[in-house]
């Protein structure tokens, strides 16, 4: 049954919306404003021309080709579209393409779908998109890191990862939960979704153009040349689609409001959750239980469900307890290690487990690589190097940026051998001829850089809040050049801190030059900052 046979109206009390109105003041109605000639063009040239065609065999090549010529009717059709809070049949159709993700190609488990929508509704979407990211933005948790801007995956667990840090520095338990949920997108209650909206402000209208577009959604699988049946979509926001992520940040957030003892982050369909400034293990692991049974009971009435498989524990840092964690009338294994993200996460924060797996996936793709040197000249050969073997060596660098110098010199060793020998070069050569022969710097020096870019963003109010909260600009009694640029250096007990991102990047920032931590915007700064590093 459509939306588990309730209407938006029939969601007026439900558990969440109820919340949400206890925790926003009251607020002014949102309605989606018309456009000018303009912005539609602006939009139609930043269109991606590599990207596939959808049902209607209209290409987002052809919208940014012909855009100086359709920009004037598109723009009259959107406001159109808007005023009459509808949305075209053939836009809310979409061919869906099973993507592999792992393991077996047989089991269709090992599959995600990714809808391909038709290119004019991505441009209406597009517009909706800003207009209501603008009005959200201060109404989404601090808690929330996936597809928002200045957020990703390294932001998210630098966060996290900081956290852990600083809790074991002030020898505290800490412990962590990482939640999946299956078919998350796919489970997301229209009508619900719709209701939730309704308590953050949207206006009739506003509604009525979220319905269009949610409701009578129709998809087909295509593989290869072949396509099913249409179906009707019930449920769900669509995946590959602008809105969809946005829609589903929307419908998480009031989870943030149950939880009240332990620290929540959430990122897409990945959920985590950990409990800092306790020291009492007793006590942490009775906080997460409580809390996680808020969570269940909370995906229970959002028609979100858990996946227990994939669902880990684990204690960080040095501990004797046992923790017993419970996850609908379920114990949880408490691991070594967690896979979050693509990372994995060992329990003394060394990092070596997911190193070890970065440079398997590297070796295995210079392997390949390999065996096609002698027939690709030496310029392919370096851009299939970075595009294929260089992004496993260097993913979420920045959270390495403390790792043990051991680490450290396996990471670059296995480098040089991987360009050595992909490039055919004998033992004899050195590694700084390699990497400027590849127009590159070291593994360490990029780490640096990336970090760095990172917290300029965070001091320019471009990052995520909750990485620039871990930084404080120094005061100081006397007036110097440059004063006002350097921070504070965290204070430290025991070597979790030491080795933190947010101390070594302080050291690093405070240690720039006055003219590059003063740079007036971010791509000034990368180029006094490349310039720089370049020179040591």
């Amino acid at each position: 049954m459509e939306d588990q046979g309730l209407t938006q109206v029939e969601f007026k009390d439900h558990l969440s919306v109820r919340k949400i109105a206890e925790h926003l003041a009251p607020v002014s109605n949102f309605d989606f404003q018309l456009i000018e000639v303009e912005y539609v063009k602006g939009i139609l040239l930043k269109l991606n021309p590599r990207k596939a065609v959808g049902c209607d065999n209209i290409s987002q090549r052809l919208l940014r080709i012909t855009a100086p010529a359709i920009a004037q009717p598109l723009t009259c059709l959107i406001n159109y579209l808007i005023t009459s809070c509808s949305w075209p049949m053939v836009w809310k159709c979409s061919n869906v393409i099973p993507i592999h993700k792992k393991s077996e190609e047989t089991d269709k488990a090992n599959y995600r779908p990714v809808s391909l929508l038709t290119a004019l509704s991505k441009v209406f979407e597009r517009v909706m998109f800003d207009q209501m990211y603008e009005a959200f933005r201060c109404k989404l948790s601090h808690n929330l890191s996936g597809y928002l801007r200045g957020h990703s995956c390294c932001s998210a667990l630098l966060k996290m990862t900081e956290d852990w840090r600083a809790s074991l520095d002030r020898r505290e338990a800490v412990a962590a939960v990482a939640v999946d949920l299956s078919k998350a997108f796919d489970s997301v209650c229209h009508s619900l979704l719709l209701a939730k909206l309704s308590a953050y402000g949207f206006s009739g209208r506003a509604l009525q153009l979220m319905t269009a577009y949610l409701r009578e959604r129709k998809q087909r699988v295509k593989l290869d040349n072949t396509y099913s049946q249409w179906r009707t979509v019930m449920t769900g926001v669509p995946q590959g689609s602008l809105l969809g992520p946005l829609l589903f940040n929307i419908y998480m957030n009031d989870l943030n409001y149950f939880i009240e003892g332990t620290s929540l982050r959430l990122y897409a369909d990945d959920t985590l959750q950990l409990m800092p400034q306790i020291q009492s293990p007793v006590v942490l692991e009775y906080i997460i239980n409580s809390d996680l049974q808020v969570v269940c009971t909370w995906l229970q009435h959002n028609y979100l469900q858990i996946n227990a498989t994939k669902t880990q524990a684990m204690a960080v840092g040095p501990v004797n307890y046992k923790y017993t964690i419970n996850l609908q009338d379920n114990n949880i294994e408490l691991t070594d290690s967690l896979k979050i993200l693509g990372v994995t996460l060992d329990e003394r924060i060394t990092f070596k487990l997911h190193i070890q797996e970065q440079l398997k996936k590297a070796c295995a793709k210079a392997a390949a690589l390999r065996k096609l040197c002698k027939c690709i000249p030496q310029d392919v050969m370096i851009r299939l190097y970075k595009a294929y073997v260089l992004p496993h060596l260097e993913y979420c660098s920045p959270l390495l940026l403390g790792i043990s110098k051991g680490l450290k010199n396996k990471l670059e060793d296995t480098n040089y051998y991987i360009l050595r020998t992909i490039l055919r070069y004998s033992s004899s050569v050195f590694y700084d001829f390699l990497l400027n022969l590849a127009e590159l710097q070291n593994l360490e020096t990029r780490r640096q850089f990336q970090s760095l870019v990172i917290l300029y963003k965070c001091l320019s109010g471009q990052g995520p809040e909750y990485l620039s909260e871990f930084f404080n600009v120094l005061n100081v009694n006397y007036n110097l050049r440059g004063a006002s640029t350097r921070l504070m250096l965290p204070s430290f007990n025991l070597e979790y801190m030491h080795k933190s991102w947010t101390y070594l990047i302080t050291k690093l920032w405070n240690s720039l030059p006055t003219r590059v931590r003063e740079c007036p915007d971010l791509a000034a700064f990368r180029r006094a900052l490349l310039s720089f590093m370049a020179r040591l």
